[in-house]
């Protein structure tokens, strides 16, 4: 088995570590500092899972501590890579051409459509989801998705309609290349269960038979 960490690193300015020190004395009169530092970070930094509560109206209750956590463990996966059009959108017949036999049993679709290329390394919403392809992945029963492309610049409710099928959606992965196509695999979505957090950042990894 083979594990690829998909999380991207978090970007330092999204982060602010300040440290507190603790005098300690151990009992035989040992004395060192502990660093207790506080963090403040914004949820979208690095890779991060929005829960539907991420958008008033699809709000159902979800959240990171009160998601059941099994279902972001090792759950049966799969990846896609689907072609753009001349325009940079990814159609519903382009998942599906891009999909073929999926295996059965995939809760957490991988979407790769950057060909090859991570988000950094494109234009900002050059390339998006069609709300038709959001029936698609629906249709399949998806419980999760993992995606390098979203919203187009002119938001047309991607988001929306994923989190009103109570679909989660893991956002800024990278080096979805090196995932296999026309396989099932493992990933995990970890993240820690921050009361109330609709949005928080996480790790993803891949299992790879």
């Amino acid at each position: 088995m083979k594990i690829i960490d998909l999380t991207h690193p978090h970007e330092p300015e999204n982060i602010t570590v300040i440290p507190r020190l603790v005098p300690l004395r151990q009992a035989d009169g040992k004395e060192y500092t502990g660093i207790c530092p506080r963090v403040n970070m914004n949820a979208m930094t690095g890779s991060y899972i929005d829960f539907p509560g991420h958008i008033d109206i699809t709000e159902n209750g979800r959240n990171a501590s009160s998601a059941d956590i099994s279902e972001y463990y090792r759950r049966p996966a799969a990846v896609i890579r689907p072609v753009p059009d001349e325009n940079g959108m990814v159609s519903r017949k382009a998942l599906e051409k891009s999909a073929g036999n999926l295996p059965e049993g995939v809760s957490v679709l991988v979407i790769n459509a950057l060909n090859g290329k991570e988000i950094s390394e494109v234009p900002l919403r050059g390339t998006w989801l069609a709300l038709e392809a959001v029936e698609w992945i629906h249709e399949k029963k998806i419980r999760i998705v993992i995606s390098d492309i979203w919203e187009k610049a002119a938001y047309e409710g991607v988001f929306c309609r994923l989190f009103s099928y109570g679909i989660d959606c893991v956002c800024i992965p990278w080096k979805l290349s090196l995932l296999p196509s026309g396989t099932l695999f493992r990933i995990s979505v970890m993240f820690l269960p921050i009361p109330g957090a609709v949005q928080t950042p996480c790790r993803i990894l891949a299992e790879i038979p």
